[in-house]
């Protein structure tokens, strides 16, 4: 059996969705170029499915009931949204979040989490200011710790501090700036997957009727 077309379109999406993982969250450009991509050749996915197999009698009723399923799933509904927003009015809107955690022994875990928002474009500012963007908030509450530090006794135990920094990229509509894009637009492939193998297993690729 080939791979069907719909197959194919989402091994494309899939692509560019690797590509964008690859790239640091640091140049937002080329990680958005990537993933609106990916979202582009996702939506496509169904649009192909049904091209190929429209002359099996039994796909219409079939698919209609997957249709009902992703008209009901917010995440899918999201993701066609955004990929008519990139073909009708521009690029998304991807925001770098960072995530500090403190953990100091036996003592209290602090966690952290800042989204980079500025009101000019962030390609337009100077290495400082970014660099100013992303620490400042971070500054602030290490400060505050170390200022709960120096009230404490000097006498007893010393106890190690761990700190953790990590960022993503995100989205700017909420709720779906609490994970990070990639694993929001993996999320929606895996669901494009099922769909596809449960088409090509009932209708076959090389099925004469869905040619």
């Amino acid at each position: 059996m080939h791979p069907s077309v719909a197959r194919d379109t989402l091994e494309r999406a899939r692509f560019f969705l690797e590509r964008a993982a690859a790239i640091s969250a640091d140049d937002r450009v080329a990680f958005r170029h990537f993933t609106e991509s990916a979202i582009v050749f996702a939506r496509s996915v169904t649009l192909h499915l049904q091209k190929q197999y429209a002359r099996a009698p039994e796909f219409p009723g079939w698919y209609a009931g997957w249709q009902a399923r992703l008209r009901a799933d917010p995440l899918a509904l999201f993701f066609t949204e955004k990929r008519n927003y990139v073909l009708k009015e521009g690029p998304l809107d991807i925001r770098k979040h960072i995530h500090l955690q403190v953990h100091e022994q036996a003592r209290a875990t602090m966690t952290v989490t800042v989204t980079v928002v500025r009101g000019r474009p962030w390609y337009r500012r100077s290495a400082k200011v970014l660099i100013h963007d992303a620490s400042s908030p971070l500054r602030m509450r290490l400060h505050r710790l170390i200022g709960e530090r120096r009230r404490q006794p000097a006498s007893g135990p010393q106890h190690p501090k761990e700190v953790m920094v990590s960022d993503s990229l995100r989205f700017s509509e909420t709720p779906w700036t609490e994970r990070p894009a990639l694993d929001l637009i993996s999320e929606y492939l895996d669901t494009l997957g099922t769909l596809v193998e449960e088409a090509d297993a009932i209708f076959g690729s090389d099925n004469p009727e869905a040619a």
